[in-house]
C-alpha cells in the first residue's frame, strides 16, 4: 500500500520521525526513550526495533487521534512503498511489549480500514531523565568513506567554527543600550504577582485551527485564547488579508481588504483592537491598528526604511515595540512607539555587521523584551533585554534559525520555534537560563508562535514543505518538458551540475538537516557533508569536476568551504564575522567569486583559489548572487532589493549594465549563464513564474515553461551536453495553523 497524495481536512499530517532528536517522554506507567530505542517500566527495559519505536512516537504524540495507515507509512517509512504486513508487525510487536512490561494507562486500538489510535489516561509528559542527542554531538565530518579509504580529521579552522560561543552576555550593549532602556523601562513595566516556575509543561490538547489549501500564516491569539486573527488568501487569491475566527469552530471573517499584504497581527492586551503590518516589498512598512470587530484601519506609524517588521504590545496597551532600520542597509534595531503622540524611542543598539534585532516580544509584566538577534544570514539566537538596567542575556548559543517566540503567561520563560535539533520544533527556555527543552515531538515544522495573554494556550504555524529536483528538457521547438529526478519527501534544491560528467550537486534535508548531496547519472543520491545542523547553501562545481565550493552558517559565522567530490572533511576558506555567500568559480579555476557584507554592504569579491587570503572587491555596493561568464570576461549578478539582472566587464573596460530588467531581486540564486544564453526566472507581477531564455547576441527572449511552483532557492544549472536544465520545484507548500493547550508542571 502506498501513501495517498491527498489528505482530508480532518486529518493532521505527520512528518518523518528522527529518533535521535526525540526527547524521552512518559506515557502511562512507562518511560519511552526514542534515541535509545528503549521502553522502561518498573525497573525493566525492553529495546524496540527503530520502526516500531517510530510508530510508538507518532501514536503517542497524537493521543486520542486516529492516525491513518498512510500517515504512519509517511512518518516511519518516509513514504517508501511497503506491504501491509510491515506496519502490522510493528503494531503486533508494540502491543506485545506493552503487555510484557504490564504498562497501564495506555490503550492501542485498531480502527478498521482507517488506521490506529493510542488513548492515554494522562497527557504525555517529557521525561527529564534522558534527553535526545544534542544537535552538535556528532563531530563535523563527512559520512563514512568507501571501504579502504581514510578521511582526515577536521582541520583546526573547521573545528573552531563549531566551538561553543565564549559568553552568554553582550557587553557592548550595556553602554548606550543601558541608557536607552533605562528610560523606556519605566514606561513599559507593570507590576505583576510573583508566579511559580514551571518544572515542565504538559500538552493537554493539540488541534488544527485551519486546514484550508494554501498558506495560513501569522496566527494571533486573543488575550483569552478564544479568538484568532491570521493572514491568508481565503477570499482573494491575489491578496493576503486578515481573517478572524473562533479557535475551536466557526467560519473565518475577512476583516481587511487593503491591496497590500496585511500580516503580523497582534492583539492589544484588553482585546479591543489589533495592530498589524501593511507590507509592500521595497516600500517602508506601515503599522496599522484596527478595532475588532467592525473597526476601520488606522495608520499609526510608517517605518523609516525597513519594508518588514514585527510587533508586540506593551502590557498597558499604550505602546508598540517594533524593529526598523535607522538608515538604509543598517542593522535592525528595536524601537518603542508611543501610540498617544507617535514618538519613537530606540531600545537596542545592534552589533555592527549583523542583520540586527527583530521579532520582539514584551514580557507580561513589561520588564523584559525577548527578541531574535540575527548575526548573519541564517545565524540567529534568542536574546532577552532587561529594561530596568539594560542587561542583555543571550538565551541560546547555537546560532540556529528561530522562526517565532512568545512568552508564557506567567512570564517565567519563552517558547520559541527553532531548528536547533534539525527540524523546526517548539522549545522552551526559562528566565533562569540553561539548556532549552523541546516541547514538540512528531509535529511538523513549527513557526510563527502566538501565546494567549490570559490562558496557557499557544498557536503556531504548522509547515509542510517538499521540493524535488526536475529536469527541464530542451526541445527543438524551444519549449521545455519537465521530468522529475530522484523524488523524495524532503526539500531538495540549490542545484549545480558538474561540467565533466553531469553529476548533480544539491542541498537537501533528506538526512533531517540541510546537507550537500550528489546525484551521479544512473546512481542513487549520496550525502557528501555532515555539517551538524548548519545552514548550507550554494554548491558550486570546480571546472575540472574534482571538488565543490559551498557556504555554511553556524554559531555566528557564514563562511565558504571547499570539499572533494569523494568526501572527507571540508576546508574552510573564509573566516569573517560578515556573511560570505554564493561562491562561484572562474572559468580557469584560478579565482573564486563570492558575495559578502564584509565591507558593510553587499559586494562581489574575488579570491585566489590557491591562496584564499588574497581577496579583492570587484564590484561596488549592492551586487549579490554573481556568476562569471564562461570566457571569464563578464560578471552577471542581481542586486540587493533592486529588480534586474546586471553585467559588469571584469577588465574594467566599462560600467555595469542592466541587462534583463524583469528579474526579481528575490531570484538572486535562480539564473544560469552560458557563452550564448542566460536562463532565468521571470515573475511578471503574478505567481505564474516562468523559465526564460535570453539570447546574449540578439537580446531575444523566449519562454521555455511556466513554473509557478519554482522553489525560491532552486538554482538553475545547465547539463554539460546542453540538453536540459536542472531546477527545483515545490511539490508540497502548505502552512496551516494549530493550537496547543498546556499545563505547567508542579
Amino acid at each position: 500500500m502506498g501513501v495517498s497524495p491527498a489528505r482530508t481536512a480532518f486529518t493532521l499530517p505527520v512528518d518523518a520521525v528522527t529518533l535521535a532528536r526525540e526527547p524521552a517522554f512518559r506515557i502511562g506507567s512507562c518511560v519511552v526513550r526514542p534515541s535509545l530505542n528503549q521502553v522502561a517500566a518498573d525497573g525493566r527495559t525492553v529495546r524496540l526495533e527503530p520502526r516500531v519505536m517510530q510508530v510508538l512516537v507518532v501514536l503517542a504524540h497524537r493521543n486520542g487521534t486516529v492516525v491513518s495507515r498512510d500517515d504512519l507509512l509517511q512518518a516511519c517509512w518516509g513514504g517508501v512503498v511497503v506491504g501491509d504486513d510491515a506496519l502490522n508487525r510493528c503494531i503486533v510487536r508494540l502491543r506485545a511489549v506493552l503487555r510484557e512490561l504490564d504498562v497501564t494507562g495506555v490503550g492501542l486500538e485498531t480502527v478498521p480500514r482507517v488506521g490506529y489510535v493510542m488513548n492515554l489516561e494522562r497527557p504525555l509528559e517529557l521525561d527529564s531523565g534522558v534527553a535526545a542527542l544534542p544537535p552538535d554531538a556528532a563531530e563535523l565530518a563527512a559520512p563514512p568513506p568507501p571501504p579502504g579509504e581514510e578521511v582526515a580529521p577536521p582541520s583546526a579552522a573547521v573545528a573552531a567554527a563549531y566551538s561553543p560561543p565564549r559568553a552568554a552576555r553582550w557587553p557592548w550593549l550595556l553602554g548606550a543600550a543601558a541608557l536607552l532602556a533605562g528610560a523606556a523601562g519605566a514606561l513599559l513595566m507593570v507590576p505583576q504577582p510573583e508566579p511559580r516556575v514551571p518544572a515542565a509543561w504538559s500538552v493537554l490538547r493539540m488541534a488544527p485551527v485551519t486546514t484550508y489549501p494554501g498558506r495560513e500564516i501569522y496566527p494571533a491569539l486573543s488575550p483569552d485564547g478564544g479568538q484568532m486573527v491570521f493572514s491568508g488568501r481565503l477570499m482573494d487569491k491575489a491578496n493576503t488579508d486578515l481573517y478572524q475566527r473562533s479557535v475551536l469552530d466557526g467560519t473565518p471573517i475577512r476583516i481587511t481588504s487593503d491591496p497590500t499584504a496585511d500580516i503580523g497581527a497582534v492583539w492589544a492586551p484588553d482585546g479591543s483592537q489589533i495592530a498589524y503590518l501593511a507590507y509592500k516589498a521595497g516600500e517602508p512598512c506601515r503599522i496599522m491598528t484596527l478595532a475588532v470587530p467592525g473597526g476601520s484601519p488606522r495608520l499609526v506609524h510608517r517605518c523609516r526604511h525597513s519594508d518588514w517588521t514585527s510587533l508586540s504590545w506593551t502590557p498597558d496597551g499604550k505602546a508598540l515595540v517594533f524593529s526598523d532600520e535607522p538608515a538604509p542597509g543598517a542593522p535592525l534595531r528595536l524601537y518603542r512607539l508611543d501610540l498617544s503622540d507617535g514618538t519613537t524611542t530606540q531600545l537596542t543598539e545592534s552589533p555592527p555587521k549583523t542583520w540586527g534585532d527583530m521579532m520582539p516580544s514584551v514580557s507580561p509584566d513589561g520588564s523584559c523584551i525577548a527578541f531574535v538577534r540575527v548575526f548573519a544570514w541564517g545565524v540567529q539566537d534568542l536574546v532577552i533585554l532587561h529594561l530596568a538596567n539594560g542587561k542583555v542575556d543571550r538565551m541560546t548559543n547555537d546560532g540556529q534559525r528561530i522562526t517565532g517566540l512568545a512568552w508564557s503567561r506567567d512570564g517565567r520563560g519563552v517558547f520559541f520555534s527553532s531548528n536547533r535539533s534539525g527540524d523546526f520544533g517548539l522549545w522552551w527556555v526559562g528566565m533562569e537560563g540553561g539548556e532549552p527543552r523541546r516541547m514538540s515531538l512528531g509535529l511538523k515544522d513549527v513557526a510563527g508562535l502566538s501565546a494567549a495573554r490570559n490562558a496557557d494556550r499557544i498557536a503556531f504555524e504548522s509547515m509542510s514543505f517538499r521540493a524535488n529536483l526536475y529536469e527541464a528538457r530542451l526541445t527543438p521547438g524551444g519549449a521545455a518538458e519537465m521530468a522529475p529526478l530522484a523524488a523524495s519527501t524532503a526539500v531538495d534544491g540549490d542545484v549545480d551540475v558538474s561540467p565533466v560528467d553531469g553529476t548533480i550537486a544539491f542541498i537537501s534535508t533528506r538526512s533531517g538537516t540541510p546537507e550537500l548531496w550528489l546525484l551521479a547519472p544512473g546512481q542513487e543520491p549520496r550525502r557528501l557533508t555532515q555539517m551538524s545542523g548548519a545552514v548550507v547553501q550554494a554548491p558550486r562545481w570546480s571546472p575540472d569536476g574534482s571538488s565543490l565550493l559551498f557556504a555554511a552558517g553556524h554559531k555566528g559565522n557564514f563562511d565558504l568551504y571547499r570539499i572533494s567530490r569523494d568526501g572527507g572533511s571540508p576546508t574552510r576558506l573564509t573566516d569573517d564575522p560578515a556573511e560570505d555567500l554564493q561562491p562561484s568559480w572562474s572559468a580557469d579555476g584560478r579565482s573564486i567569486y563570492f558575495t559578502s557584507r564584509r565591507s558593510g554592504a553587499w559586494r562581489i569579491w574575488r579570491m585566489d583559489a590557491a591562496d584564499p587570503a588574497r581577496l579583492e572587491p570587484v564590484s561596488g555596493d549592492g551586487p549579490m548572487g554573481a556568476r562569471a561568464s564562461p570566457d571569464g570576461r563578464t560578471l552577471y549578478y542581481v542586486k540587493d532589493n533592486v529588480d534586474g539582472l546586471w553585467r559588469l566587464p571584469l577588465d574594467g573596460s566599462g560600467p555595469e549594465e542592466l541587462l534583463i530588467p524583469k528579474v526579481w531581486f528575490g531570484d538572486w540564486v535562480n539564473f544560469a549563464v552560458t557563452d550564448r544564453e542566460i536562463y532565468y526566472i521571470a515573475r511578471p507581477g503574478t505567481p505564474r513564474a516562468a523559465l526564460m531564455r535570453h539570447d546574449l547576441a540578439s537580446g531575444k527572449e523566449s519562454m521555455l515553461a511556466e513554473v509557478p511552483d519554482i522553489n525560491d532557492f532552486s538554482g538553475i544549472a545547465l547539463k554539460p551536453d546542453g540538453s536540459g536544465l536542472v531546477l527545483s520545484r515545490m511539490v508540497v507548500n502548505e502552512i496551516d495553523i494549530q493550537f496547543m493547550d498546556l499545563s505547567p508542571g508542579k
